[in-house]
């Protein structure tokens, strides 16, 4: 009984002396060097982490220890922890050095599998913090956290002695970094096409003006028993009023469109020139005359149409295609513009022969923006 309680005293000796060797080659397994330290300042950059995003570079920082270094593999897995199996976090690995910072020498880069190797055939002691923007990477295609890790070698053979995330060759130093890949921010901010366009009998200067138009009728002539009348001693004058704001980037044309190009009354008729032509009193004459429009408060400046733009104080016209499928054109502005107002003038005079009679023309503003 004795001699048995003896060997199993020795088999627990030797039990526990294999178990505290294994406890103390387990920190050299897993770090692959007796010495190594940890990496400072270590993150890598991405120049975008939408998910999928192609052609990304990513901004590898770290600072090593006072050590001349060779070589560095960067293995970009699903967890941090050196040693252990790098399960892939699905990035597509880049291989264009773009540039260094805080190395002297020629730096180049190969890709396989998960894993970047970059090295020099002149090993080099840095300063302080270097830097490796490498390019060509593809982000993982769905949103997560990726952990790169980051082993430092004396030469580029040292560092092709990392073949997996368990077998990490004899670097000297080693960190993890992370950062995460996700889902595209979509930002969207509809603008929708503005027009507000009024035709008035009173003045109307703004947009919110034109809520208050009024009729645009207009009586020509000197009231005479509660109703207008024109004769041969002048030329008898009113206006009407328009206001134009939109947002339409190829800009908007004022065309003046009517059923007939005369004032009409039966049979007879007080007859209108197709060209600016100055009406004299007594001549029995009709016509429209196009101010210049006043400079908007923003945008592009309203301008007289071809037909109309020659005319000046006393010279009226009603131009032939008035009447025809879209009217003609009076004003136009090239572009966007806020708060356009202007004035239209009709004029008449009647002559000594003219009959009698209630004479009357209809027309609109048909006001066209091009988006």
């Amino acid at each position: 009984m004795n001699r048995l309680a003896v060997i199993a005293k020795r088999y627990s000796y030797a039990a526990t002396a294999a178990l505290l060797t294994a406890a103390m080659l387990l920190p050299a397994f897993i770090m692959g060097s007796a010495g190594a330290e940890q990496l400072e300042n270590r993150s890598v950059e991405v120049s975008s982490s939408k998910v999928g995003e192609a052609a990304v570079t990513y901004h590898i920082t770290f600072t090593p220890t006072a050590t001349e270094i060779g070589g560095v593999v960067v293995d970009f897995c699903t967890g941090p922890i050196p040693g252990t199996t790098c399960t892939s976090a699905g990035v597509v690995v880049g291989s264009t050095v773009a540039d260094t910072d805080g190395l002297s020498e020629t730096w180049t880069a190969a890709a396989s599998g998960t894993k970047l190797t970059l090295s020099t055939t002149t090993p080099e002691t840095p300063a302080g913090a270097i830097t490796f923007s490498v390019s060509g990477f593809t982000n993982p295609g769905t949103a997560q956290t990726v952990y790169p890790r980051i082993f430092t070698y004396a030469t580029a053979g040292a560092a092709a002695g990392y073949t997996s995330g368990t077998v990490t060759g004899t670097y000297i130093d080693n960190g993890s970094a992370a950062f995460a890949v996700v889902q595209e921010i979509d930002v969207t901010a509809i603008v929708r096409e503005t027009l507000t366009f009024c035709v008035s009998g009173t003045a109307v200067a703004t947009a919110a003006s034109c809520a208050s138009a009024t009729t645009p009728s207009v009586d020509l002539g000197d009231e005479q028993d509660n109703v207008h009348v024109i004769d041969a001693l002048d030329v008898h004058t009113a206006s009407i009023y328009y206001h134009l704001s939109t947002n339409a980037a190829n800009g908007t044309k004022i065309n003046l469109k009517g059923t007939n190009l005369n004032l009409v009354s039966g049979s007879a008729s007080i007859n209108s020139a197709s060209t600016p032509t100055e009406i004299a009193a007594g001549t029995a004459a009709f016509g429209v005359r196009v101010d210049t429009p006043a400079v908007p408060e923003e945008g592009a400046a309203l301008t007289r149409g071809a037909d109309v733009a020659g005319a000046v104080a006393d010279e009226y016209s009603v131009p032939s295609a008035v009447t025809g499928a879209y009217g003609a054109p009076l004003l136009q502005a090239a572009g966007p513009v806020l708060n356009a107002a202007g004035d239209i003038t009709f004029g008449a005079t009647a002559s000594p022969n003219t009959p009698a009679g209630i004479y009357t023309a209809k027309y609109s503003l048909i006001a066209t923006p091009s988006y």
